[in-house]
């Protein structure tokens, strides 16, 4: 709540403000806390080094690719690094003298501390602090008397050493050796964008927009697999909607139809199931739309549906005006995997007869249709998912 309350005040204080980057390596606790709050402030959630690579490739990257010199002003590992003798040393340095590795290999303690082992503070990053560095010119250590082994540099007095401009700026772009992984992945995307848009176009130049709707009546697919699975597909609109003034809207208004589709589907396929199967067991959803501009306002109608907590896992195509049967705008499979989702989501709450709900746990073994299911719900932009789509 704190962190909320923080980055609320930077809000009001700069209302340009869109998105927080955070440094987050391993922790999915960290990751989800940050992107929990933005999701409350409507702010985009920046985790490029989550899951990016090992951790001594991100410490390598950081300390060596992005120049970064920092220094401990926080130690929490007894007897690995201690206060008085690792507080205000240099990160760069403990690296290159190989204690951080003595200390994993005997300690087993986390290379970029991302077990909470050490905090740092960044006097000095090129690419950023082009003007100066900062100097730490007094300091104290602080030791936290009831944690030994613990604590803190308090900083008395700093301040900041100016910088010859072109020298930096030329030592920096020869240390880095025609840029790093970050400007890349910004490259590829850029690029991806750029053919999106020309598919696009093609598409949109291909489809005969004056092509008469086929108003028809579409059934969807349905199909029970082992495990508890059961895969519905081809889910449509019963009829397109003719609204062209407006097709963003449109697509919107088959979407609605498609949602009540589903739950009607799933209510009378499973109608004896306890818990009752619901769309919160729906475990992945292949959305199929005519054009990526009307995936804005779906995707508000798609998150009261299916949650922010734990949602399926999703991907969303866009497949060209005119592509789906019968002119439609919008279609959907998913895969739901019965009594797979309700627990994922209880709060332990007391019922309305007084009892208890069941636990995570309680729950699952009732579950005859499967074993537990696993969710990661990766909401910030990231190097980890497009490593992981392909």
């Amino acid at each position: 709540e704190d962190l909320y309350l923080l980055l609320q005040q930077i809000q009001r204080d700069h209302p340009d403000i869109a998105g927080v980057s955070s440094g987050a390596i391993l922790s999915t606790y960290q990751r989800t806390r940050i992107e929990h709050v933005c999701s409350r402030l409507n702010l985009t959630s920046l985790s490029y080094m989550w899951r990016m690579s090992s951790q001594r490739s991100v410490l390598n990257s950081i300390l060596d690719d992005g120049g970064i010199d920092a220094v401990l002003v926080r130690v929490a590992c007894p007897p690995g690094l201690m206060p008085y003798r690792h507080l205000g040393k240099s990160l760069r340095d403990l690296r290159d003298r190989g204690i951080l590795d003595q200390l994993k290999d005997r300690w087993g303690m986390h290379l970029a501390g991302e077990g909470g082992e050490y905090e740092t503070l960044v006097v000095d990053c090129p690419k950023l602090f082009t003007h100066g560095r900062l100097v730490l010119d007094e300091t104290e250590v602080i030791c936290d008397e009831s944690d030994d082994g613990v604590g803190i540099l308090r900083i008395v007095k700093c301040s900041v050493e100016k910088k010859n401009v072109k020298e930096e700026s030329a030592h920096f772009h020869l240390d880095n050796g025609g840029g790093t992984c970050q400007k890349q992945v910004t490259e590829q995307v850029q690029k991806a964008k750029l053919d999106l848009s020309t598919v696009a176009d093609e598409t949109s130049i291909a489809a005969n927009v004056t092509t008469p709707i086929h108003q028809s009546m579409h059934l969807p697919n349905v199909r029970m697999m082992n495990g508890g699975l059961c895969h519905i597909s081809a889910l449509l609109s019963p009829i397109a909607c003719n609204q062209q003034d407006d097709e963003a809207e449109a697509a919107v208004q088959e979407f609605l139809s498609i949602r009540q589709m589903l739950q009607t589907i799933i209510s009378r396929t499973f109608p004896n199931d306890q818990p009752p199967t619901s769309p919160q067991d729906v475990l992945y959803v292949h959305l199929y739309l005519s054009q990526i501009s009307h995936f804005a306002k779906i995707n508000q109608h798609y998150q009261q549906f299916f949650g922010t907590q734990l949602p399926p896992s999703r991907s969303c195509v866009a497949v060209g005006k005119g592509a789906l049967p019968g002119g439609r705008r919008v279609m959907m499979d998913c895969i739901l995997q019965r009594g797979s989702g309700g627990y994922l989501r209880s709060d332990g709450n007391t019922s309305g007869d007084g009892e208890k709900c069941d636990t995570f746990l309680e729950k699952a073994l009732q579950n005859k249709h499967h074993s537990l299911r696993k969710t990661l719900h990766v909401q910030s932009i990231s190097h980890w998912a497009p490593v992981c789509i392909g």
